[in-house]
């Protein structure tokens, strides 16, 4: 279908707000992951006395835990839904998360951050981008590239202040104050997020042009029964051009962000300046985040992915020189990875939506998901190994660029025709 001349309402009024709330859950998401492994894991390690890698690799386990778990969240959000399924794991997630800072034990605390990560994925990867896809099926694109901010948000607010907080009110308070935050995003989505625009009057981007008999989505597309299965999903080309292109990238550039901190600190900086580097490669990735949705929507997913593609490569290459007292090149490469990261969290459910559709999507999105958790719960296994053989975070970054050379090749063999059913016809049964 042509959509050069739809003039969009994406940035208006409801949808406006769905798409502000989806970055909200992005925010929340990260803070349970990658951005627990710069500051609160060493700095809450180094409180209690315990031994950061095994927490490292408690986490990496819990990662693959959450992958599973999402073949389950996506037959839930299937059943009932994806508000429902945010609703509740939001609340469970506020609960766990605020018990991080309190908890004494170092069993307690694996505990609690395995169940707030297993939480996470559940209203955030497998539901939020049900929720994008249903209510911006045409302006994915540059609405996810808005919505992924809050990945980076977090990573230049509540990462680096975790310090601070923890300094000046203990380890407790502030921890219980981000449940919090958990437990009013739940009421919220409760009480003003439908699962459909359609359930408010609306159409999908905030336009009527092209979809006419759109009233009569709404109730189709409830009761509509995708044949793309998880099962089938797993057994589709596409899905694991999507896993070995941009999960890939994905995967190298969450092994740089996640240890950020500890790989400036091996140059011989310290706390300091590794926090400012993080907070100012944060800001980048925000402008990252928002120019590769902008190439999304004018050039097309698969193009604004080889061009991501092609400027991380540029960037591993770049960071194989850093080096004691090299400033400027540690600040270059770093913002340079944190301006793609960015931009690949939208990509990767741009291409999903955009080769299976609104109507197909939940069942390739929860296979997708799945395998995103592993690769991405594999950074931290991947990336202590090579330090523990003596072959540093240079090596680790001459492995990422060679992953990302081959990411480059798979994404320009991708098939991206929509193989799911377009409105059209999932509307006349076709």
């Amino acid at each position: 279908m042509e959509t050069q001349n739809v003039k969009y309402g994406w940035y208006k009024g409801r949808h406006l707000y769905v798409m502000l709330m989806s970055m909200l859950m992005f925010f929340l998401f990260v803070i349970t992951n990658s951005g627990a492994t710069n500051t609160f894991i060493p700095i809450l390690s180094g409180m209690r006395g315990w031994d950061e890698s095994l927490v490292l690799m408690v986490l990496t386990l819990g990662g693959y835990a959450a992958a599973v778990a999402t073949l389950f969240y996506g037959r839930l959000v299937a059943k009932v839904g994806p508000k429902r399924v945010m609703v509740i794991f939001l609340v469970l997630c506020g609960v766990f998360y605020s018990l991080w800072g309190s908890a004494s034990s170092i069993t307690m605390f694996l505990v609690v951050m395995i169940a707030a990560n297993l939480c996470a994925y559940a209203f955030m990867s497998t539901s939020t981008p049900v929720l994008v896809s249903r209510w911006f099926p045409r302006t994915k694109g540059i609405v996810l590239g808005l919505a992924t901010i809050g990945i980076i948000l977090s990573d230049v607010s509540w990462s680096p202040a975790a310090p601070a907080l923890i300094g000046r009110f203990g380890p407790a308070v502030p921890f219980i104050g981000m449940g919090l935050v958990y437990v009013a995003a739940a009421i919220a989505i409760a009480l003003t997020v439908r699962n459909f625009p359609e359930e408010n009057g609306l159409y999908p981007d905030g336009s009527s042009q092209g979809y006419e008999d759109y009233n009569k989505a709404a109730k189709k597309l409830e009761s509509y029964k995708s044949p793309f299965t998880v099962r089938k999903a797993f057994a589709t080309k596409q899905v694991w051009q999507i896993a070995f292109g941009l999960l890939i990238l994905i995967m190298c550039g969450v092994m740089y962000v996640s240890r950020v901190v500890p790989r400036c600190m091996t140059l011989g900086y310290d706390m300091g300046f590794a926090i400012q580097v993080l907070q100012i490669s944060g800001v980048m990735a925000i402008v990252g985040s928002w120019f590769f949705g902008m190439l999304d929507h004018k050039l097309g997913t698969k193009r604004a992915s080889m061009i991501h593609a092609t400027f991380y490569a540029v960037i591993w290459a770049l960071s194989l020189f850093q080096a004691p007292g090299a400033d400027a090149l540690v600040f270059i490469s770093t913002i340079g990875i944190f301006f793609g990261l960015g931009g690949i969290y939208n990509l990767i459910i741009s291409m999903t939506i955009s080769i299976f559709g609104r109507w197909d999507f939940v069942g390739p999105n929860t296979v997708v998901v799945f395998l995103q958790a592993v690769f991405v719960s594999s950074n931290y296994a991947i990336s202590s190994a090579f330090v523990d053989a003596g072959l540093g975070f240079r090596g680790v970054d001459v492995l990422s660029l060679i992953l990302t050379i081959v990411a480059l090749v798979v994404i320009f063999k991708t098939d991206t025709k929509c193989i799911g059913k377009t409105d059209e016809q999932a509307l006349k049964g076709a």
